[in-house]
């Protein structure tokens, strides 16, 4: 029977290892790939300073080598097996889980052909792991109890003071905090973020001085989570729905990563009339994918193609001084379709599928503040706590036992 293990990344090794058969016959195992997860690093686009045009680049630009996983998590892991010899033959093929045999395969090859072996496998038991098929060299797996807690990064803000946020993922993404504010959180301590720039600035000034507001800026962005993803964390505004000032046009900015020159990614409060929650996304083609907890079903822009386009919103309303557990989504379902999640408190308010080009192009996560001066975006106005990156999309009912397993 297979052992289970698992692991979030695809990535592939060109190393060869050459078996010997009893008839002299030699195997050459190369071309190690581990799949079934999403691949850390997605595509990206430069812009062109002369041209004022984006480029599509290919693979992002930051890829540490992350793989990530979670247990139950059904992996593929294949290599090529060529035979070098110039007869026929067949050669024992062993698929290496923690460096003990899971399965091992006769494969039967001609002479000087080449075939692909393929297994299953997966982790039950949380830890770090290894796979490889033959003596291949082993690929490292970290493996998380359940899928919202595959984390590539996991800021407690449990410091309470300084300047840095560790990483409690194991990966070592500590932060740096400019001009950090620091409050008892949901759990332990967390961050309060609060504008400091002028209220009577306008969208027609030049930007504010940002110097003395709190942000936090992570070392990747979208881009680098790649095409599915998602980043919770607990939120208590100091502002209410029914108190919303609309005169000002003031967004809270909770997260965000603006793209350079153009577009934008974030999660943020906004409404003249209203105070919702929006999460949005704009793509190399200047298309918006904005779900927002308004309660409505219209198209976000005009050439949304009607056989795709489908939008689930229901209305929200925020208190001041109450927590609120947000987890927001995203997943480009092919070179054309994408969704955008949104969960308060493990209910689903916003789901949002139409057609855009592939995002690309985005600047790094920043919590709390909009680096970008437009359309009067502003701080968090909030407290913000427990903040996670996962390189998954969940489906409601992981949401729901993600907000539970946070509430404890």
């Amino acid at each position: 029977m297979k052992r289970l293990v698992t692991l979030l990344v695809a990535i592939t090794l060109v190393l060869g290892a050459t078996l010997c058969t009893e008839a002299q016959t030699y195997f050459q195992l190369s071309n190690l790939e581990v799949t079934g997860a999403p691949t850390w690093g997605g595509s990206f686009l430069e812009y062109n300073e002369r041209t004022g045009e984006y480029s599509y680049t290919g693979e992002a630009p930051f890829d540490p080598g992350i793989l990530m996983a979670y247990s139950g998590q059904v992996l593929k892991a294949t290599c090529e097996v060529t035979n070098i010899s110039a007869q026929a033959g067949e050669v024992a093929v062993n698929l290496y889980v923690d460096g003990i045999v899971a399965e091992s395969r006769m494969v039967s090859v001609d002479a000087s052909g080449t075939v692909e072996v393929e297994f299953e496998f997966g982790y039950s038991r949380p830890g770090d792991h290894n796979v490889t098929i033959g003596n291949l060299t082993p690929r490292s797996i970290k493996v998380a109890d359940a899928i919202w807690n595959a984390k590539l990064i996991d800021l407690k803000f449990d410091e309470g003071g300084g300047l840095t946020a560790k990483d409690s993922s194991g990966f070592g993404f500590d932060v740096e905090i400019q001009n950090p504010e620091w409050v008892e959180g949901y759990s332990g301590y967390a961050l309060n973020f609060t504008k400091k720039y002028p209220a009577s600035a306008t969208l027609m000034q030049p930007a504010p001085d940002f110097s003395e507001d709190s942000f936090v800026d992570l070392p990747f962005g979208p881009n680098d989570v790649g095409k599915t993803g998602s980043f919770s964390f607990w939120y208590m505004p100091n502002w209410s729905t029914d108190d919303w000032y609309s005169g000002s046009r003031y967004q809270h900015v909770l997260v965000e990563a603006t793209r350079k020159r153009t577009g934008r990614a974030f999660v943020l409060a906004d409404g003249e009339e209203f105070a919702w929650m929006e999460f949005t996304f704009e793509d190399s083609a200047d298309v918006d994918f904005e779900g927002e907890t308004d309660g409505t079903d219209q198209p976000s822009s005009e050439d949304v193609r009607p056989d795709v386009f489908d939008k689930y919103s229901v209305q929200h309303k925020f208190e001041a001084g109450k927590w609120y557990y947000i987890t927001a989504s995203w997943k480009m379902v092919d070179d054309e379709v994408f969704e955008d999640i949104l969960y308060i408190n493990g209910e689903k308010y916003v789901h949002l599928k139409q057609v855009g080009a592939y995002m690309g192009g985005y600047d790094n996560f920043r919590i709390g503040l909009c680096r970008a001066w437009y359309w009067f975006q502003g701080s968090a106005e909030g407290i913000i706590d427990e903040f996670s990156v996962i390189p998954y999309v969940l489906d409601d009912e992981q949401a729901r036992m993600a907000y539970e397993q946070a509430s404890k």
